[in-house]
C-alpha cells in the first residue's frame, strides 16, 4: 500500500491553514514499511507528530532545494533524532550544496553536535536514480528554480511526482510521463502569478498536466492569496486538463 501525507501545502508566508512545504509518502507491505520524506520546511517536525508517524522511523530525506520554506525543519528534525539515541542511518539527498549547507548549519547553530552525528549520511545529487530498494525506487531531474531538483518515486507499479518549485519543466515533463500521482506547486492564481518564471501558474499547470497524462494532479505551494481562490485556479487547470484535481490541504491523505 502506498499512502501520501501533505504535511505543508503552504510557504514560507504565514498562513492560518497551511504550514511551509513537507510530505510525507508510506511504502508498506506485508514485511516491511517504509517512510520517504520529501522537504521539510517550518514546521513539518509537529505536522509529523500531528500525521501519526514517529520521526525516527524515517529513514530517507529528499530535498527539493534549500529554501527556508523547503529546509528549514531538518535542523530541529536532526536535533530531535540525536534526543532520543537515534543509532540507525539517516540518508540524507539534495541537490549540489546539501553537504556544505548542512555542515555549515550544524558548526554555527549545533556545533556540539557535529562530531556525534555519525547516524547521517549525505548524498549530492544531480539527475537519474537517487537510490533503489526492495519496495520503490527514487529518481530526480533537474527544474525550472535555482538549484532544485523534482522527483519520481515508483512502487508497486505506480510513479508520483513531486515537483518542488519550479516553474514549466521540460524536465519534470519527461520525468512525469502516465505518472498516476503529479503533486506539483501552483504558487499562485494565474493574474498574480503569469510574469513569474520560477513558479507555475494554473492555466500552465494544466497545459503540463494534459502534456504530461497524468491521472491525478494535487496542487501544494500555494501562496495566502490563494485562500478562497481555489475554484478559480481549478477552472483555469481544467481549461486543458480534465482529470482529477485536488486542492491540497494540510494533512490529507492519498491512496493508491
Amino acid at each position: 500500500m502506498i499512502e501520501i501525507v501533505l504535511l505543508g501545502t503552504g510557504v514560507l508566508l504565514p498562513n492560518k491553514s497551511r504550514n511551509a512545504s513537507g510530505l510525507i509518502i508510506s511504502i508498506k507491505n506485508k514485511y516491511k514499511q517504509d517512510f520517504l520524506l520529501f522537504d521539510c520546511g517550518n514546521g513539518v517536525l509537529r505536522q509529523i507528530e500531528k500525521a501519526g508517524i514517529y520521526f525516527k522511523n524515517i529513514y530517507n530525506v529528499f530535498f527539493s532545494h534549500f529554501h527556508a520554506d523547503h529546509f528549514s525543519d531538518f535542523g530541529p528534525l536532526v536535533m530531535a533524532n540525536r534526543m532520543v539515541n537515534r543509532s540507525d542511518k539517516l540518508f540524507i539527498y539534495g541537490p549540489e550544496g546539501i553537504n556544505d549547507i548542512v555542515h555549515a548549519l550544524l558548526e554555527k547553530v549545533y556545533p556540539y553536535l557535529e562530531e556525534t552525528l555519525d547516524f547521517i549520511k549525505i548524498y549530492e545529487i544531480e539527475e537519474g536514480l537517487v537510490k533503489k530498494t526492495s519496495l520503490w525506487k527514487v529518481y530526480s531531474t533537474k527544474v525550472e528554480h535555482p538549484s532544485s531538483l523534482g522527483y519520481k518515486l515508483e512502487a508497486e507499479s505506480k510513479s508520483i511526482i513531486i515537483s518542488g518549485d519550479t516553474g514549466y519543466s521540460e524536465n519534470l515533463l519527461n520525468l512525469s510521463k502516465d505518472a498516476d500521482v503529479l503533486i506539483h506547486e501552483c504558487s499562485n492564481p494565474d493574474k498574480e502569478g503569469q510574469f513569474k518564471t520560477s513558479h507555475i501558474i494554473p492555466s500552465k499547470l494544466g497545459e503540463f498536466a494534459k502534456e504530461a497524462n497524468v491521472k491525478k494532479l494535487v496542487l501544494t505551494h500555494l501562496y495566502p492569496v490563494c485562500t478562497g481562490r481555489e475554484k478559480e485556479m481549478v477552472k483555469s487547470i481544467r481549461k486543458n486538463y480534465k482529470g482529477k484535481v485536488i486542492v491540497g490541504k494540510d494533512l490529507i491523505k492519498i491512496r493508491l
